[in-house]
């Protein structure tokens, strides 16, 4: 027994020197991972100008963004979150780690983390993405916890530190156009008439439209271009299927505008004084999704935002409009000021008959905080509109969004994200 002990280990360990005396013909594993972290970052650090990046959070809306990585893993960063980082570059960090995918992470706070921060304006986006696809001058990116979207395009040597600028003044445009007197707009595709919605606050474009007697409502996020808009998801209509828009140009005082659709069609964009097709449903959709929503303006009246002047109440935060707010199923509208440490506004019932409109019948006017003197007769004239008689159509804008636009006048709206 002892002795086949012995002749075991001997035959064990002469095939084990044997097994050490062969060379590795292979790649190692870890070489190659070595080998590919530093060829993305080459890739990253030697686009002269930098990349354009496009982000869609999971929770919606669209982000522009100019990136200029460094070989000392320092990025530059300018992005559409906010006017103030539009002009002036966020320094941070970004490093490549090596795991089932390759990974782009931006390691310290950036305008990236000011999206995702859940202490702030949440978006279910991300700071950490995996790279997916590397083709030509583009690379596609997806987030590893929200899984947005994320493209970085190589940016050209016209697209330049003032990108961001150029964005931004597409996004001027598209104020001015939500600034026409009246609320609605049309286009015409094909010789096919379409509603139009363009919503600079979530960065949400919509049409509808009918087909065989059924009303149809589509709707992408975009994000911004140096010279138009460009759709996540590509919008088919009558045959035509809208990637981006281009040479957004509107007059407000005329209520007209003019834009390129694909860069190659020219579409004409008109305002009307009335909704071209009604959406018969949304009131009720609205009202039965367990959602508050919220309006950063208020009332929008004869294209003026914020007509009533909410903001100069003490630490204006928006409007909210709560369905089904008491156990009673009481509705309630209110003003949130003080930073949203006090409220005011009426509480009231909501009813809808299936004719696209939504009526609010009173039954407190007034429930909250007195605003004191110097604010409490605006508090009562959006009380007033609140419940102008005809009441208010819904038009949907995005998949849980919603605009109101007073039957009686086209020119009174208020739009809830």
């Amino acid at each position: 027994m002892k002795t086949g002990l012995i002749l075991y280990l001997a035959i064990f360990l002469l095939a084990f020197n044997s097994c050490k005396k062969q060379d590795f013909s292979g790649i190692r594993p870890d070489k190659r991972l070595i080998e590919l972290k530093n060829e993305y970052t080459k890739i990253l650090t030697e686009a002269k100008n930098g990349w354009i990046g496009y982000l869609y959070p999971r929770g919606g809306n669209g982000y522009t963004f100019k990136f200029k990585f460094d070989v000392n893993n320092r990025v530059k960063t300018l992005a559409t979150v906010d006017r103030e980082y539009g002009e002036k570059e966020f320094d941070s960090s970004f490093r490549i780690e090596m795991d089932q995918l390759p990974t782009l992470m931006f390691d310290t706070y950036s305008s990236l983390h000011i999206i995702a921060d859940p202490d702030g304006n949440a978006s279910a986006s991300d700071f950490e993405f995996s790279i997916l696809k590397i083709q030509n001058d583009t690379i596609r990116l997806r987030g590893n916890h929200n899984e947005s979207e994320l493209l970085l395009v190589k940016a050209g040597d016209n697209q330049g530190d003032d990108f961001i600028q150029k964005a931004f003044a597409v996004e001027d445009q598209i104020i001015s156009l939500n600034q026409f007197s009246n609320y609605y707009k049309k286009i015409t595709i094909n010789n096919e008439v379409f509603s139009f919605n363009l919503n600079p606050i979530i960065n949400v474009v919509s049409f509808s439209n009918m087909v065989d007697g059924k009303f149809k409502f589509y709707h992408s996020s975009y994000v911004l271009t140096d010279n138009g808009i460009r759709l996540q998801n590509p919008i088919e209509l009558n045959g035509l299927a809208i990637r981006e828009m281009n040479n957004l140009n509107f007059q407000k005082p005329q209520g007209i505008g003019n834009l390129l659709i694909n860069k190659e069609m020219n579409i004409k964009v008109e305002s009307i004084d009335k909704p071209l097709y009604l959406d018969k449903e949304a009131p009720r959709r609205m009202h039965m999704d367990r959602k508050s929503y919220f309006s950063h303006t208020g009332l929008t009246i004869n294209g003026v935002f914020d007509a009533l002047e909410l903001k100069k109440m003490p630490s204006f935060v928006g409007v909210l409009f709560v369905p089904r707010v008491t156990l009673t199923n009481l509705d309630g509208s209110y003003i949130i000021y003080y930073a949203g440490e006090r409220y005011v506004g009426p509480q009231f019932n909501s009813f809808y008959k299936g004719d696209g409109k939504i009526n609010f019948v009173p039954y407190e006017l007034m429930t909250g905080y007195n605003p004191g003197p110097n604010h409490l007769a605006r508090v009562q004239e959006f009380i007033r509109l609140w419940f102008i008689d005809g009441g208010y159509y819904v038009v949907q804008t995005a998949a849980r969004s919603y605009d109101l636009v007073s039957v009686a006048n086209p020119k009174l709206w208020i739009r809830f994200n």
